[in-house]
């Protein structure tokens, strides 16, 4: 089980990147949690996925750098965004009665999560409940 190479002929075989461009070959591809993390949270104040991608480029100053190009962040984000089981609808609920709870402090609240993301139970009641 031994080979031996005996001949080589350079037209069969492909060019090689030239070293700047290695960073947009796909087996160099990789979008780090460290940049799916700054983008979550600068999504969640309003900005836009190419936005954060600009402010990574500053930062890091090149592609090269960065490791991946704007589209793999979007494919990674779209593809977490799909396989997340929760329920936007589930977050919307919480996300208003925390910020209900923060305005009125006698607003008082309860919940649990199913395993496929849905609001098993919810249990709330304001000020003005709680006083009737």
């Amino acid at each position: 089980m031994l080979w031996v190479v005996t001949e080589f002929v350079n037209e069969h075989s492909y060019k090689l990147s030239h070293g700047n461009h290695t960073q947009f070959l796909r087996s160099y591809l990789n979008v780090k949690d460290c940049d799916i993390a700054q983008v979550q949270s600068l999504r969640s104040v309003g900005m836009k996925t190419s936005q954060v991608m600009d402010h990574i480029l500053d930062q890091s100053g090149s592609y090269v750098a960065i490791g991946h190009t704007r589209k793999d962040l979007q494919n990674r984000l779209d593809t977490i965004h799909r396989s997340a089981s929760h329920n936007p609808n589930v977050d919307s609920i919480i996300f208003y009665i925390t910020g209900k709870s923060k305005l009125d402090p006698g607003f008082f609240f309860r919940y649990t999560i199913l395993k496929d993301g849905s609001i098993g139970n919810l249990f709330w009641f304001d000020a003005m409940s709680r006083y009737d």
